[in-house]
């Protein structure tokens, strides 16, 4: 939650009075590490914290994992949840990114001690990949039902074409197995994953505006 983007949505939310929550997933950042950490988990921890620290209308800002997650939330609380903006959208990551990955070597480790670890570009620190995160997954698959054809709200995702972690045809998916038709892909020529560069902050940033309804330039 300390990260660029979430610093910059901060600072624009405190320019133009809007209220802003940040978080850390459990097994994440400043949260406490926990094996027990799934989709299902973080869903419901994001659930619990927009439903009791947060008031009003929303509009949900996901990056990566939290791309999935967002959607999630929007399918339980449409009411309330009245846009999205998907950063380099990662849902079914599991199925589509990880499970395919893996070597025999850590299939073997998952199935002996349910923990195994993949390399990440952006940490020099593995990621702990556990059975438990795989197999709770498959109850949150969005791209393999027809769920996302319920997603009612506005939805803007924006992907690099650089992205050597999550590839922007998955954010593609996601767009064709939507029905609303303002919903739009923009792709970012060069962007890697984390679309944290002030020339793509500037894109995407205008997206968040655009939803939340803030002027561009706020002088006109």
């Amino acid at each position: 939650m300390s990260g660029v983007k979430a610093s910059v949505l901060r600072q624009l939310c405190i320019d133009h009075g809007r209220q802003f929550l940040r978080f850390d997933y459990r097994d994440h950042g400043l949260s406490s590490p926990d094996p027990q950490a799934s989709i299902g988990a973080w869903r419901d921890d994001s659930l619990f914290l927009i439903d009791h620290l947060t008031t009003g209308d929303l509009i949900l800002v996901g990056s990566s994992m939290g791309g999935w997650l967002m959607m999630l939330l929007a399918l339980i609380r449409p009411a309330r949840i009245k846009g999205l903006i998907g950063l380099a959208a990662a849902p079914d990551f599991t199925e589509r990114l990880i499970r395919p990955s893996l070597s025999l070597s850590q299939k073997r480790a998952l199935d002996k001690t349910g923990i195994t670890h993949i390399q990440s570009p952006y940490s020099q620190t593995p990621y702990q990949i556990t059975s438990l995160l795989l197999a709770d997954s498959q109850a949150h698959l969005v791209l393999s039902s027809n769920k996302l054809q319920a997603l009612s709200q506005p939805l803007l995702l924006f992907h690099g074409t650089a992205d050597s972690v999550v590839p922007w045809r998955l954010s593609y998916e996601v767009l064709e197995r939507t029905t609303n038709l303002n919903n739009c892909l923009t792709l970012l020529n060069d962007g890697d994953h984390r679309l944290s560069g002030p020339e793509h902050i500037d894109i995407w940033l205008s997206g968040v505006k655009r939803l939340c309804q803030i002027p561009s330039n706020p002088c006109l």
